[in-house]
């Protein structure tokens, strides 16, 4: 007979509640296993090679530990099978009733996609009431967490308390508790500004060369991944804020631009054409013809000089 000290029932939260030897046994066999791990009944047969009164004692220890939360029975193809959970979450669930269960089931089935609690309800087919009560109760336990979306201020959508949902739901690191944090964008833009300017008498910064500073700086709130940079780095390009460093070969596409290397600009000169321009004082103009002639916008240096143009005819 199967015999349950003390330390092994503390290190084995599922001997506390085992009554039987076969649920003791299962238990320690249990125990060995990883989480999520699936269980047959040719599993528990190749395991424990039982006669059949044994068999029929080993499915009911099963269906204890399943009614204690330590295991999740799933039907497939026709065949019972059983799922162990994680031995936290499962002291997390002690006490809940089916209702609880059943809304439990349904978020985490969710995923990080989540659940919005109109699409619970149709799909429990609980009352408003029974809900929010199991809603509450699963909080309070937290194994669910209701979170703000984008997409709507006044539906929670619900998870797991382990998961974090999809970024289309919260906005990623450029929202704060719903509203976009221009601030914050601003502030990434001037990093990476101020980054490329640094590495431009180099060989240029990247993509990922910046991304790997900005982590190990510490200097953001925020964790920003490779494809929030690229989504500011690319902001910049399209606004002439920065290009491609003189030494950069490669053309810029998806594939490169993780890697391509970057510079700032040359600074453009803000010309007031009208009080600027040179011919208003200019000795000789009454002498300067478009083409051809000595004197002539064309080889004018106070023109190149004026419209930045180094010569070229526009």
């Amino acid at each position: 007979m199967a015999t349950m000290s003390l330390e092994a029932s503390e290190g084995n939260p599922m001997l506390r509640v085992a009554e039987t030897d076969a649920q003791r046994d299962l238990a320690a066999w249990l125990l060995e296993l990883p989480e999520d791990q699936e269980i047959s009944l040719k599993d528990l047969k190749d395991k424990f090679n039982p006669e059949p009164l044994r068999e029929q004692a080993l499915i009911e220890a099963c269906n204890h530990f399943q009614a204690s939360h330590f295991l999740v029975m799933l039907a497939r193809n026709g065949e019972v099978f059983w799922v162990k959970r994680d031995l936290e979450e499962a002291k997390m669930l002690e006490g809940a009733n089916q209702e609880n269960m059943l809304v439990f089931q349904e978020v985490r089935k969710a995923g990080n996609k989540g659940i919005y609690k109109k699409d619970l309800k149709r799909s429990t087919g609980l009352p408003q009431g029974a809900l929010t009560r199991s809603l509450r109760w699963l909080e309070n336990r937290k194994l669910v967490k209701a979170v703000k979306t984008i997409a709507s201020k006044t539906m929670n959508l619900y998870v797991t308390h382990d998961i974090t949902p999809l970024r289309e739901h919260t906005g990623g690191p450029w929202y704060e508790d719903q509203e976009f944090d221009s601030d914050f964008v601003n502030f990434v833009q001037q990093t990476l500004i101020i980054l490329i300017e640094r590495g431009a008498s180099g060989d240029g910064e990247t993509l990922r060369s910046m991304h790997e500073t900005i982590l190990a700086s510490g200097a953001t709130k925020q964790e920003l991944e490779l494809p929030d940079l690229r989504s500011v780095l690319q902001t910049l390009f399209w606004d002439g804020r920065i290009e491609l460093h003189r030494k950069e070969t490669r053309p810029l596409n998806e594939f490169t631009i993780d890697t391509i290397r970057w510079q700032i600009p040359p600074p453009v000169r803000a010309n007031q054409f009208t009080t600027e321009s040179p011919c208003g004082g200019c000795p000789v103009r009454d002498k300067c013809t478009p083409y051809g002639g000595v004197v002539s916008p064309l080889l004018c240096k106070y023109m190149d000089t004026w419209n930045g143009s180094d010569g070229v005819l526009f």
